[in-house]
């Protein structure tokens, strides 16, 4: 019998970060903005790389299918930029919350359309 293993908690994703000022912009700026520069550069040459599961090992896609990874990508960058660095701000809240709501529906959108591709193009 296998063991229990609960679900990750994401939770704290929507509401407000407790990062101080050098983790918003290490995480809310630097990291954000290398994932967003990676997926620019996939929608640019249509090759993207995604992880696999067991065994864990990179994929390479190419075509809609990279277009589709390259938009997940921004997608994730865009939450990452709106959850570490505008919501610390309380001025800015509202539109950090309405900002993340947009690239969540941006992650399921292109997760649709990527699952779309790869059935009808490979």
């Amino acid at each position: 019998m296998r063991a229990y293993r609960p679900l990750p908690d994401f939770e704290p994703l929507a509401d407000t970060t407790e990062a101080s000022p050098f983790g918003q912009w290490l995480a809310g700026v630097a990291l954000a903005s290398l994932l967003a520069s990676y997926a620019v550069w996939c929608l640019i040459t249509g090759h993207a790389m995604f992880f696999s599961g067991r065994p864990i090992r990179l994929v390479e896609f190419y075509g809609p299918c990279a277009t589709a990874i390259g938009f997940f990508y921004l997608s994730i960058a865009a939450f990452m930029h709106l959850h570490w660095f505008w919501t610390a701000s309380p001025r800015f809240w509202g539109y950090a919350q309405l900002g993340k709501m947009i690239a969540a529906a941006g992650v399921i959108g292109s997760l649709a359309f990527f699952f779309i591709a790869v059935l009808a193009w490979s």
